[in-house]
């Protein structure tokens, strides 16, 4: 039994630190109403950002541990996107209040101190309008223009090295429900070579506890 255990714990571990060693960072989210016209109102885009969020316009800030949000409230508003997500959003500040409608808004989640690779890849669902920028300059995903439900993919590209950043442009716009969910998916080397290193692991445990008996 407790060979069993150890041997569990180990591989427990190991998945856990395969699914946060590239995901761990840190996030922050600017979110304003768009100042721009009927339908480009509804374009997730950068340049719909810097130009609705900028020169005084109300904004609210916040930080966020995750990106897993699910708003299906009848009434949505900016604390029920964030509730969506529980536990994950927290110091919400800024001119624009919490309790606001956020049909209609544009945001920008900021993630600094990233840990991806060169074949990275990333996954958005996403029911408006996305764009996500990596290292600044690096367009990896533009689906800037949908308003129903899909999933869209991208992938550094070779240009990611360690210590990156992104930019996930989301517009929320048409009402309920409001869906963003975002994550880099693990790649299958990784996930080769975690479980190679595991099961020797388990093997030079077993042998060491058949020799002890």
């Amino acid at each position: 039994m407790k060979r069993f255990s150890l041997h569990a714990t180990l591989v427990a571990g190991a998945f856990l630190a395969l699914s946060t060693a590239s995901w761990a960072g840190t996030i922050t989210g600017t979110a304003c109403i768009s100042t721009l016209g009927s339908g480009l109102a509804d374009v997730g885009s950068q340049s719909n950002f810097n130009t609705s969020c900028t020169g005084g316009n109300p904004v609210i800030t916040f930080t966020t541990t995750s990106i897993n949000f699910v708003d299906n409230t009848p009434a949505e508003t900016f604390q029920t996107f964030f509730n969506s997500d529980p536990g994950a959003v927290s110091g919400i500040g800024g001119t624009l209040s919490a309790s606001s409608s956020d049909n209609g808004s544009i945001w920008d989640f900021h993630g600094t101190g990233f840990n991806f690779s060169s074949s990275t890849t990333f996954s958005v669902t996403h029911d408006d309008g996305v764009q996500l920028y990596v290292d600044g300059t690096h367009l990896v995903i533009d689906a800037a223009t949908p308003t129903a439900a899909e999933t869209s993919t991208g992938s550094c590209g070779g240009f990611c090295t360690g210590n990156d950043s992104f930019d996930l442009y989301y517009s929320e716009t048409n009402g309920s429900p409001a869906v963003l969910q975002f994550a880099p998916v693990p790649e299958p080397s990784q996930v080769s070579w975690l479980l190679f290193g595991v099961l020797g692991c388990a093997l030079l445990l077993r042998r060491k506890f058949a020799s002890q008996q």
